[in-house]
């Protein structure tokens, strides 16, 4: 499930409003959260990727997964990821090179 489209602000365009409810019924129902944080221009004042936190820790099978760690920047961005979302699993990954997939994978074959 793709999170595009929670705002911190109600929109004025009906479409968008209609967008969000979707995605929070999706959070709602969803067995697991999968929680990508871009890593290479994380910033910790980041509303949105709060907000999904404070909700995942709620639910089962809440996971931070901080992509991008093929470029430097988002290799130095992952202590602080951990440390701002403590409370959570945070597993480094890169989508683009396959690095710490394999992580991922075993923790879906535990959810399955």
């Amino acid at each position: 499930m793709d999170s595009c489209g929670i705002l911190p602000i109600i929109h004025h365009m009906e479409i968008i409003r209609e967008g969000i409810t979707q995605t929070l019924q999706q959070f709602k129902q969803a067995s697991a959260i999968f929680h990508v944080i871009d890593s290479s221009c994380y910033v910790s004042e980041n509303i949105i990727d709060k907000e999904i936190y404070d909700f995942g820790l709620q639910q089962n099978n809440y996971l931070i997964l901080a992509n991008k760690i093929d470029l430097e920047r988002g290799k130095l961005t992952v202590p602080r990821i951990k440390n701002d979302f403590s409370k959570a699993i945070v597993l480094p990954i890169s989508a683009k090179t396959g690095e710490g997939m394999s992580e991922v994978i075993k923790y879906v074959n535990k959810l399955i």
